[in-house]
């Protein structure tokens, strides 16, 4: 009796033991063969602009044919940038052509118009003999009125250039009041040296406005 219930005590602690060891044995070959999880990379990648893609592939694709095949593109912008700028200097050529002309043809107007001054100015001469009183006659003084009706008074002062102050002043008497202002204003502004020719011609001017 006492030798059955030491074999079977025996027997016992044997399973037990086999149970133990064969339970820590599949332990440990389960935590053999874990490993431990490598970290992913991540999937969010900066996205470029399709612009920027289009051009680094369109440049991808010229490095790889031959040298002599290769374009850069930046060289398209600059031609644009050239062609643009010659168009505009071009513009500015023409435009300074247009002036130069314009002055050239003023230029020869004012010249016209100098001679046809000059010859009136002959013309007249030759028509009114020159007195030696200093005194102009009424005829005279009446063609040179006609005269000035339309005249500015820059022309008028030339004209009368070659006459003394007491004949300008005479001939200034025959003018209406407005036209002796202008010619007043004219000596004053493109005349300042000749102040005293002008205080003559005044004297007179005035002189004749009030002989009865």
């Amino acid at each position: 009796m006492k030798k059955r219930f030491t074999s079977s005590l025996a027997l016992f602690l044997i399973s037990g033991l086999v149970f133990f060891g064969v339970s820590a044995l599949t332990l440990w070959l389960k935590l053999s063969n874990l490993k431990p999880a490598s970290p992913k990379p991540s999937t969010v990648q900066p996205q470029a602009s399709s612009t920027e893609t289009n051009q680094v592939e369109k440049d991808q694709a010229q490095l790889t044919g031959p040298s002599w095949e290769y374009r850069n593109p930046k060289i398209g912008d600059l031609t644009t940038e050239l062609n643009t700028r010659l168009r505009e200097l071009d513009e500015k050529e023409n435009e300074l052509e247009q002036r130069e002309t314009l002055v050239k043809q003023t230029e020869k107007s004012l010249e016209a118009l100098k001679q046809e001054l000059t010859q009136l100015k002959d013309d007249i001469q030759a028509r009114i003999p020159q007195e030696s009183t200093n005194t102009l006659d009424a005829a005279s003084i009446k063609l040179y009125t006609d005269m000035f009706k339309t005249l500015e008074p820059s022309v008028i002062t030339q004209i009368l250039d070659t006459k003394t102050p007491k004949e300008i002043g005479q001939i200034w008497a025959s003018l209406k009041p407005a036209v002796v202002g202008q010619l007043v204003q004219y000596w004053q502004k493109e005349r300042p040296d000749k102040a005293d020719d002008l205080k003559s011609i005044m004297d007179a001017y005035e002189a004749q406005a009030i002989t009865p």
